[in-house]
């Protein structure tokens, strides 16, 4: 989580002169930039697939969790440029099951996964600083990158648990698309109540993500 309050810090630091802004507002007022900070939840794409249900979508995905920050400098009052970068991790157990002729073997092990988002694009919203409930559409493109290492930790008959951990890493073309609902608390607060995002990856094969998130926007 060092990762998380780094962002934060830069995200308060970055957004105080917000709070310093005139505190008369009128209709066509409107935040010239603002900025989340929050808590991701991701659904990475790195398991087979078993059908086209929206169960097995959910199924053939793992969970993650990590942080989502972005920064948008609004044109107008609707239309906004977008950055934004984000970041989800998984430790998890593995066990792997081999069948030789009438023998079972099997191997287990530890994985730790990442997976990156360097995105950026368009954000449309109307924030008007009289608008208390304000959704929100966004479409960006960019960098994703994952990584992941396994490293065994019991074997019968065959691996070897001295191993070195294996290491994989692929970097590709990325994209978010989607959106969600920022609710207005006071001038220079807002709470992102929700955010959806589709979120696919062109690497070795491409994959569709998914990652929902929460937070505060400056």
């Amino acid at each position: 989580m060092k990762y998380f309050a780094f962002a934060l810090f830069v995200v308060i630091t970055s957004g105080l002169h917000v709070f310093a802004q005139d505190d008369s507002k009128s209709e066509d007022d409107y935040k010239k930039v603002e900025v989340f900070a929050g808590y991701s939840f991701g659904l990475a794409d790195d398991k087979y697939d078993t059908g086209s249900s929206i169960a097995s979508f959910f199924r053939d995905r793992s969970p993650r969790h990590g942080f989502n920050v972005s920064v948008v400098y609004n044109r107008n009052k609707y239309f906004g440029l977008k950055g934004d970068v984000s970041a989800t991790y998984i430790r998890d157990n593995i066990r792997k099951t081999y069948r030789f002729d009438n023998t079972t073997a099997f191997a287990t092990g530890r994985k730790k996964a990442s997976l990156y988002n360097f995105l950026g694009g368009i954000q449309l919203k109307d924030n008007a600083s009289t608008k208390r409930f304000r959704p929100f559409g966004h479409a960006m493109l960019g960098v994703g990158s994952q990584e992941s290492s396994t490293k065994n930790t019991n074997c019968f008959f065959v691996c070897d648990p001295d191993a070195p951990v294996f290491v994989s890493q692929s970097t590709g073309l990325a994209g978010a698309f989607g959106g969600g609902l920022d609710i207005r608390v006071n001038e220079n607060l807002e709470v992102r109540a929700f955010q959806i995002d589709y979120n696919p990856m062109k690497m070795n094969r491409m994959k569709h993500n998914g990652r929902i998130g929460v937070g505060l926007v400056f």
